[in-house]
């Protein structure tokens, strides 16, 4: 049952910021306005956050870090990937 509590938490550290992100962008949408960048990298530096504060399984942890690194680069954020990739390997 541990286990899958830790696997519970990750998956929500995980996938909250995004959740939260793609709400403001069927807002943003929908109202036809010009969508912002800073929110991204809020949602994004939220998100490593909360994986470093709230993650608890050792075994997960590994390939959950990656996720926010992943779409940055697919979003073509170099500066903030660099960042975020800086704060990574302090970590």
């Amino acid at each position: 049952m541990k286990i899958f509590n830790h696997i519970l938490l990750d998956l929500t550290v995980v996938f909250f910021p995004i959740i939260i992100y793609l709400i403001y962008i069927a807002y943003v949408k929908t109202l036809d306005k010009k969508e912002n960048n800073l929110i991204f990298n809020l949602t994004v530096f939220s998100q490593i956050y909360y994986i470093i504060k709230y993650s608890k399984s050792l075994y997960i942890t590994p390939f959950i870090i990656n996720v926010p690194l992943i779409l940055l680069y697919k979003r073509k954020s170099k500066i903030t990937a660099l960042v975020m990739s800086v704060i990574i390997i302090i970590y």
